[in-house]
């Protein structure tokens, strides 16, 4: 009796999956368009920004969508609210590091991981022009994986359906306008905006439906979020000169150590909430708040 509804729900789904394939579909159409190489520099540099973002968005996303859903299920409206609220403030206060870390270590990182045999120094600056502007889509996407399952929590498939659909015209949009400029880079800051434009889009539908989303709160973890990210920034780049000439692998090792230490630190100094409650969620489920 159910499979109606099922099949209901499976539908905006799949359309919704259509839509995220031609999104992957659009780097090889628009680095088509360019000198050989673009597309692999743009592929590493996805797969560079992916790590980070898999481990933090995708499992906070899909770790948080049971207890939203049977909160949405049973009509618990505010403790939905708070919890979605709170999931969404840990992965920023994650992700917006990561990515303040990718900007100022990508390139002795890819160094680290990559270069090596025919993969040089000019290849390694290739993929790090791409992976500075995917540096925002880090946290982009990983606000993504919470708030488009806020609205399947809540049975809701067709209103993320529509604003991917959105998502997909704008990163086709500026990719095509800032292709002859910024090259490869043009494809990764096209997606990067065509997400960010996804999550505010269903944020103010969220803050619409739900009577609000703790903007108050998520303002003030970004500003705590954000001092932390700048501080720990400084530090990376100051100590930078203190490295060997040519020890790009060690600047990518250390540079990360130092900048993971300083972040957490100023973050606990200045009372992030949820970086405090991080530990104990290693152990634990997610909260109800």
């Amino acid at each position: 009796p159910r499979l109606p509804r099922l099949l209901r729900l499976m539908t905006p789904r799949m359309m919704g999956t259509a839509v995220t394939y031609v999104t992957f579909v659009l780097p090889t159409f628009f680095g088509s368009q360019l000198p050989a190489g673009a597309i692999s520099a743009y592929e590493y540099a996805w797969k560079l920004m992916q790590l980070p973002e898999t481990v933090l968005g995708t499992a906070i996303g899909i770790v948080a969508l049971p207890t939203l859903a049977e909160m949405a299920s049973q009509g618990e409206r505010d403790a939905l609210r708070r919890t979605f609220a709170w999931t969404l403030r840990l992965i920023l206060v994650l992700s917006i590091p990561a990515a303040v870390g990718l900007v100022v270590l990508g390139r002795p990182l890819t160094a680290l991981i990559l270069q090596r045999g025919a993969f040089d120094a000019t290849a390694t600056e290739r993929v790090y022009w791409a992976l500075q502007f995917l540096a925002l889509g880090l946290v982009t996407h990983s606000a993504l994986e919470v708030v488009a399952r806020l609205f399947y929590a809540r049975q809701d498939m067709w209103t993320p359906f529509w604003v991917a659909l959105g998502g997909l015209l704008l990163n086709a949009g500026v990719g095509a306008w800032l292709l002859p400029s910024l090259a490869h880079g043009a494809i990764a800051l096209a997606n990067s905006l065509g997400v960010g434009f996804q999550v505010v889009c269903l944020l103010l539908i969220a803050r619409y439906r739900l009577g609000g989303i703790e903007g108050g709160q998520l303002g003030m973890s970004l500003l705590r979020t954000g001092f932390a990210s700048a501080i720990m920034a400084i530090v990376v780049v100051g100590v930078r000169p203190l490295w060997p000439d040519g020890g790009l692998p060690l600047q990518g090792v250390g540079g990360a150590a130092i900048g993971a230490l300083v972040y957490t630190s100023v973050a606990v100094l200045v009372g992030s909430p949820e970086l405090r409650s991080l530990p104990g969620l290693m152990r634990s489920r997610l909260p109800r708040q």
